[in-house]
């Protein structure tokens, strides 16, 4: 519900290797069936 409200929010932390990894994928396979998800990565402050 954050997301919806706030627009963003925080899923998971990891690596920056498995963040990109497991970001492009979901967002991938989004797009491709017209959704409008995407999954970003930042550094963690």
């Amino acid at each position: 519900m954050t997301a919806h409200g706030r627009g963003a929010c925080v899923v998971a932390v990891y690596t920056k290797d498995v963040a990109e990894a497991k970001a492009a994928n979901p967002t991938d396979a989004g797009w491709r069936k017209s959704y409008p998800l995407l999954f970003t990565t930042e550094p963690e402050e």
